[in-house]
């Protein structure tokens, strides 16, 4: 088991500088962004995020069928659920 110190600023966000031997282990080289999840047992694991939502924004066309606004959808949704059940 290696072991590494990691720098924490918390000039304005909370930044952890992770030394390069710790991110080739990690396999966070070239990683834009990382999911952290901490279990009840306080272990921490850095799962690297290939993609962000920015980059992938755009890049799925719209189906024809369906709406292109996701709340008009859902209100149009409700609307029939509430006239379903009250006339």
């Amino acid at each position: 088991m290696n072991s590494y110190v990691a720098r924490v600023s918390t000039e304005g966000d909370l930044v952890l500088t992770i030394p390069e031997e710790a991110r080739s282990a990690l396999g966070l080289d070239g990683v834009k962004a990382i999911a952290v999840y901490v279990d009840s047992h306080g272990l921490t694991r850095f799962i690297p995020m290939l993609k962000t939502i920015e980059d992938v924004a755009g890049s799925v066309s719209a189906h024809g069928e369906l709406s292109l606004d996701l709340d008009e959808e859902i209100e149009a949704a409700m609307g029939e659920a509430l006239r379903e059940k009250y006339g």
